[in-house]
């Protein structure tokens, strides 16, 4: 009767703490003291909102260590997710077999678990760092591969971050996935087989007329092929398509030079100063901008002193050949 009245009774409630139960030994767990464990020689092999993984040595192996948070290493529901962790192992290091050792917190002997290899789907980030060998870069395990989705997926299950509330929704019905092409395919419009034929009938087309990327007039090597497929549309072959787009190109540019030079003339008759080319080409649109520049060089000092630096290395460079020819 006296064990009976002693004895708690439970009520079933959520909140009220449960006895937890030690994790079942498998053939492959013993007791590891921390202290063999050799910190002196470790580096950080990963993080996350858990805490860190270490790649030390215990006994002369290679082993990964995860060590939790001191936040979150008293945390019984932590602990016990943690214990879980043991099914998986990883590849070998060196051609040695790689142990995970999975618990080991504050400075306190815990029991840790070390498993040999099995499988590596769990845990494809650490996979990658141990494989590499000791001489490569420290690196992160990120939470932000993947889509929105898994991310908050991760963030929940590392407990650094409370379920939404669409999640469990979005689980259910998740977003369209679009496949990612490993190289991006060039971008091939139906006028560019033309716009290569202009270039090549009239190379000087590209250095005389301008592409403005601010403009919505596009160039006339573009306004060449859209006529032609525009002609083609219509019943033409494409040879004349071609030579009736080449030809009224011919006319647009007569046209221009014909209009300006009919601009002098009058202004000659007024007696006034000819006004600047409505139509200039993009050279000399380049030179009117950098004509300030081209005299700057002869006045300013600050150029000055640039160019007689220049001709000071030059004539020490030709100093070292000289002397160098020398038998």
């Amino acid at each position: 009767m006296c064990a009976r009245r002693q004895q708690k009774v439970q009520t079933g409630s959520h909140f009220e703490p449960k006895p937890v139960p030690p994790p079942l030994l498998n053939k492959c767990d013993w007791e590891i003291d921390p202290s063999e464990l050799d910190f002196l020689t470790s580096n950080v092999i990963g993080k996350g909102s858990f805490g860190e993984i270490l790649r030390t040595g215990w006994r002369g192996t290679p082993v990964a260590v995860k060590r939790i948070l001191p936040l979150l290493s008293d945390d019984r529901l932590v602990i016990v997710d943690h214990l879980k962790l043991g099914d998986f192992g990883l590849r070998p290091i060196r051609r040695s077999p790689a142990q995970i050792i999975i618990k080991q917190t504050k400075e306190e002997a815990h029991k840790n678990v070390s498993s040999p290899i099995i499988k590596t789907e769990s845990c494809p980030d650490l996979r990658e760092e141990l494989q590499g060998g000791e001489g490569e870069e420290e690196k992160t395990m990120s939470f932000m591969r993947g889509d929105l989705l898994s991310r908050t997926g991760k963030l929940v299950k590392g407990m650094a971050k409370t379920e939404p509330a669409w999640l469990k929704a979005m689980k259910e019905s998740p977003p369209a996935t679009f496949p990612r092409i490993g190289k991006l395919q060039t971008i091939i419009l139906p006028e560019d087989v033309y716009v290569q034929k202009f270039f090549q009938k009239h190379p000087d087309s590209k250095h005389e007329d301008a592409i403005k990327f601010v403009g919505f007039n596009p160039p006339p090597a573009r306004v060449f092929g859209q006529r032609v497929i525009e002609l083609k549309k219509q019943g033409v072959n494409e040879e004349e398509a071609m030579a009736v787009a080449d030809m009224e190109y011919r006319l647009e540019k007569k046209g221009k030079k014909k209009a300006y030079s009919r601009l002098k003339q009058i202004a000659k008759l007024q007696g006034k100063k000819p006004p600047p080319n409505p139509y200039p080409s993009a050279i000399k649109e380049i030179q009117a901008e950098e004509r300030k520049y081209v005299r700057e060089r002869f006045f300013n000092p600050e150029i000055r002193k640039i160019v007689q630096k220049l001709k000071e290395d030059q004539a020490l460079e030709r100093q070292e050949r000289m002397r160098g020819n020398e038998p």
